[in-house]
């Protein structure tokens, strides 16, 4: 284990490779307006699966994505984002609602390539 973590640690550049593994920085925040009008059209369109105080709420939906959380998108990740996109492209969604989450998604994920990778020590 110690050993993976050494080559983890030296390929993300990190000077104590015995102790550290490569983390994200925190992440900036994405655009307000984009993630609200994003968080808009999943509440209309998915909101009965992804919102805990729905009685049609799905534990396998929330565990993807939960609306009631200020950073729904936070515990996604850049699959499950674009996993999104193909569902709302394939179901029966209004075109302006794809183009909406469309736009939060390639941000989100520019964003998210944009972080730098940090090295944190393993307690």
């Amino acid at each position: 284990m110690r050993a993976l973590l050494a080559l983890l640690a030296l390929l993300a550049g990190c000077s104590d490779p015995p102790r550290a593994i490569p983390t994200r920085a925190a992440p900036a925040e994405p655009p307000r307006s984009a993630r609200e009008d994003a968080r808009w059209v999943l509440e209309s369109d998915c909101g009965g699966c992804h919102r805990p105080d729905q009685p049609t709420a799905q534990p396998g939906a929330l565990a993807v994505f939960d609306l009631s959380r200020p950073d729904f998108a936070e515990r996604m990740t850049d699959t499950q984002l674009a996993d999104a996109v193909v569902r709302v492209e394939e179901g029966e969604f209004p075109p302006s609602h794809r183009d909406t989450l469309a736009a939060f998604v390639e941000a989100e994920l520019a964003r998210r390539a944009s972080e730098p990778v940090r090295c944190a020590l393993v307690p």
